[in-house]
């Protein structure tokens, strides 16, 4: 496996090339100067900040899910060791051993099992991120200026597919994920509707991505709710995701939620957003008329 430490000493050398770059190009204009020159500055830069950004992102995933793989590693000897040493004491028939190993067989196993989703997250937060190429007028997709209506088609009715997706996020509820909700959001949604998620790099790239209102009134059940994440007013660029279940309730990788609760911890900074940010559908796929 890959050293974590090698992830991020190679990050290093890819910021180092990235500023190099910037410098060339800013030297350009000593010689070239005008509109083109500027339009070209303003691509360029555009270009460097996203593709540093998501590099970064990515890198930084990667060098978490090697990191969590070396205690995978240590979880399974130490399971491995377990089971020989409750298989010996099932054959002397040593009751206190039973037990003991028993219970060590089982914690063993659980943080196996919960370590292995963290590094599938991490795995899918390293390999999700997508870079579009700037266009020539320099505008992107969709930015956090951009105004979002709210969505006055919808009339409350709770279809099939809605009420599945609100379902089976709260019964897997609080199941681990720790610090990958995108993740968790969109395994969720893929496994009641059986659609294949469109990965996304954090929450807050799903909700440019497939933001529909920042307003709080009427939210469709099944709909994904975004905030700006934990952090005290600090900078925190990947922001927070949960489903909405209906009644006022949100279910994230953390548990199920009044909205007011959910939002009370969500006072980080997530590129000017505090608190609640919107909601939109996952992939883009409107549940109300599926």
């Amino acid at each position: 496996m890959v050293d974590s430490g090698k992830v991020t000493s190679d990050l290093a050398s890819v910021k180092n090339g990235f500023t190099d770059y910037s410098t060339i190009v800013d030297g350009v204009g000593s010689n070239w100067t005008g509109p083109s020159y500027d339009n070209f500055i303003s691509q360029t830069e555009n270009f460097l900040g996203e593709f540093s950004s998501t590099i970064s992102g990515e890198m930084d995933s990667f060098a978490e899910a090697c990191s969590l793989y070396s205690e995978y590693e240590y979880a399974c000897e130490c399971l491995a060791n377990a089971r020989n040493n409750k298989a010996l004491a099932d054959k002397a028939k040593d009751a206190a051993g039973q037990s003991e190993w028993g219970g060590k067989v089982t914690q063993y196993e659980t943080e196996k099992n919960n370590l292995k989703q963290q590094i599938e997250a991490a795995l899918v937060a390293a390999s999700s991120a997508k870079l579009e190429a700037t266009s020539t007028s320099g505008t992107v997709s969709v930015s956090a200026e951009t105004p979002k209506s709210g969505d006055s088609s919808y009339n409350g009715e709770v279809t099939q597919a809605m009420q599945s997706v609100a379902d089976v996020a709260s019964a897997n509820s609080g199941g681990g994920y720790d610090n990958y909700c995108e993740a968790w959001a969109e395994i969720q949604w893929q496994n009641a509707t059986g659609i294949t998620r469109d990965n996304q790099a954090s929450a807050y790239d799903a909700w440019q991505n497939f933001g529909v209102s920042t307003s709080m009134d009427n939210i469709p059940v099944g709909a994904m709710v975004y905030g700006s994440g934990h952090g005290d007013g600090n900078y925190n660029p990947y922001g927070h995701v949960g489903i909405y279940v209906g009644d006022g309730m949100v279910a994230d990788q953390g548990g199920v939620q009044t909205m007011e609760q959910w939002l009370s911890w969500q006072t980080a900074n997530c590129d000017g957003h505090v608190g609640y940010i919107g909601w939109g559908w996952q992939n883009g796929v409107d549940l109300t008329k599926a």
